[in-house]
């Protein structure tokens, strides 16, 4: 089978749990036999607004990159919706897709994806699948979170009203997509690390906001991307939380759908039981320092429970504030992981926004280490009822002691890729 896959790109450019996973995924498609090649927003010009695509490999992969794209909504919102909605001549990609027959595109993102491209593909019968890794196209922001506020299931108020107010320059957008930016980065944070840490109580202004007259661009935006997901035929969820959203916004009964929980090469299946102490020790919360993950959350449980135990936060470079009693182990990489987590006996997912999965849950929980997660979650699927909480004020560590792990069937990425294979059939 020949197969495209459309993501964000390649490390070290690119980074995150969805890069990784297509990376992974193709990977294996390939020891399978399969033609993979993976496709992604590349370089922008400033001098031309030509659109091509050039072939290449990268990380050992077929790839092809998509000069000149629309922009990235990377870092930021979106300030200027008709700058993501230019029209294009479509021909390009007619001509690129009858030379390379694809049997499936299998799209990650919609970020930087003309829609021409999506319906030349459903003209030429191609077979197109989506996996819904975030939320952006039915929302402008890919966690549906603005502003300290989940509009995921919030029924009185619609973010595309809202993200005016907070979006970003065009330009900022097409600076962050550079080649030369990531360099910069990582340069600026060797000699500068990120220590500011803004968790200030989170105080909901969406309620108290003047409702603001919504820009018809954001509402054709909003219609722009919601006709590039019509022309999908296969819809791949990877949790039954990111299947709630969605079936707000598409009539799920036009599409073949299914529920397949995504994977990771850096799950540890243990065979043999390990012996833990009963009582719980040490508490962990992996991932960024944010609102959205749930970190002053987290930092509210340690204030009202911490002479009980021993914290343990890793993610970021952030500096916690002394008055917390965490060590911070800042960001790691998955091959440190089991060194990091070692002593630990329970992990927190306190999330705010609807996470569609929670890779770093599976990792851990892969581990037999106790894991809880708020019930926003996508990685709760796989977790008994005792292990998910609605208000982490109200989590009793007590129960979670005497709660039995339940480790589930987990996927290994050979295992998860026979079910996407099966899913393009």
């Amino acid at each position: 089978m020949k197969i495209i896959h459309y993501s964000l790109g390649f490390p070290p450019e690119r980074t995150g749990g969805l890069v990784q996973y297509v990376l992974e995924l193709a990977r294996e498609q390939l020891r399978l036999g399969h033609d993979v090649a993976i496709m992604y927003p590349g370089k922008i010009s400033f001098f031309s607004k030509k659109i091509s695509l050039r072939s290449g490999e990268r990380n050992r992969i077929r790839s092809i990159e998509l000069i000149n794209s629309l922009p990235l909504p990377l870092i930021g919102n979106i300030g200027n919706p008709s700058d993501f909605m230019v029209p294009v001549d479509p021909t390009i990609f007619e001509e690129f897709l009858k030379k390379e027959k694809p049997d499936v595109i299998h799209v990650h993102t919609l970020m930087g994806l003309y829609t021409e491209f999506i319906s030349v593909a459903k003209k030429l019968n191609i077979r197109l699948v989506f996996t819904t890794h975030d939320y952006f196209g039915i929302s402008p922001n890919p966690k549906f979170y603005l502003e300290n506020h989940d509009f995921a299931d919030d029924y009185e108020h619609n973010i595309w009203e809202y993200v005016s107010a907070v979006g970003s320059s065009t330009l900022k957008h097409r600076i962050l997509q550079t080649s030369i930016y990531p360099k910069v980065r990582n340069l600026l944070k060797t000699i500068k690390p990120n220590n500011s840490l803004s968790l200030v109580e989170s105080i909901d202004n969406i309620k108290n906001q003047k409702k603001i007259k919504i820009n018809k661009n954001f509402l054709d935006l909003h219609d722009y991307y919601l006709n590039i997901l019509k022309n999908f035929n296969v819809l791949h969820f990877n949790s039954s939380v990111s299947i709630k959203i969605y079936r707000r916004y598409l009539d799920l009964k036009c599409f073949k759908s299914e529920i397949i929980h995504v994977t990771s090469r850096n799950i540890n299946l243990v065979k043999s039981s390990r012996v833990k102490s009963k009582k719980i020790r040490t508490i962990a919360f992996i991932g960024p320092y944010t609102h959205e993950k749930g970190f002053d959350q987290f930092l509210k449980f340690v204030a009202i429970h911490k002479d009980s135990y021993v914290y343990v936060a890793m993610g970021d470079n952030r500096k916690i504030p002394d008055e917390y009693p965490i060590k911070n182990l800042g960001k790691f990489n998955g091959n440190q992981l089991d060194n990091f987590i070692v002593d630990v006996d329970l992990v927190i997912i306190p999330s705010a926004w609807h996470e569609t999965f929670g890779l770093v849950g599976l990792e851990a929980l892969s581990r037999n280490i106790k894991t809880i997660a708020s019930n926003k979650v996508g990685f709760s699927d796989l977790l008994g009822d005792d292990f998910i909480f609605e208000d982490i004020s109200k989590i009793n560590i007590c129960d979670i002691d005497d709660a039995k792990i339940y480790l589930p069937k987990i996927d290994d990425m050979a295992q998860h890729t026979l079910k996407i294979m099966n899913l393009y059939k």
